[in-house]
């Protein structure tokens, strides 16, 4: 069987990236990272990890909606579908 390794392909570019990033308010404690795929969930202890997670988040929320207008966004789409 020929082909691109699994994970690789246009599909993969469009799956959202969940992750949850944990930061520490101890100088010597080093943020961590966890991610989930589909082949399990991942570890990430290395800075430059930490790094790019970050920058990811940073990038989300400033595209991000302000709360009272998600709220907003939410209950239209909402009312889109009835129960």
């Amino acid at each position: 069987m020929g082909g691109r390794a699994p994970g690789t392909g246009a599909a993969a570019c469009a799956r959202p990236v969940t992750f949850l990033l944990m930061s520490f308010p101890r100088a010597t404690a080093q943020d961590l990272v966890l991610t989930d795929a589909p082949t399990g969930n991942f570890w990430m202890e290395q800075e430059a990890e930490a790094t790019y997670y970050r920058a990811l988040f940073d990038d989300a929320r400033t595209v991000a909606l302000p709360p009272t207008e998600s709220l907003a966004l939410v209950r239209r789409t909402a009312e889109e579908f009835p129960a």
